[in-house]
């Protein structure tokens, strides 16, 4: 199995964990918004809600 990984590069072997080279950090999202927090208080109305969430949608 390990031969598999190696053959179609999806891994490497190596003793030495320096000669890894570095990886990209960077992010793109498709979306303008990756997470969401909705504070609320008991009074809200669920109707409003759901239209918010559908429209973050």
């Amino acid at each position: 199995m390990l031969d598999f990984f190696i053959k179609n590069d999806f891994g490497i072997l190596t003793d030495d964990v320096n000669t890894l080279p570095n990886l990209s950090m960077e992010y793109d999202s498709p979306f303008g918004a990756t997470n969401v927090i909705l504070e609320t208080d008991s009074d809200i109305n669920p109707e409003f809600m759901f239209d918010v969430v559908e429209k973050l949608s």
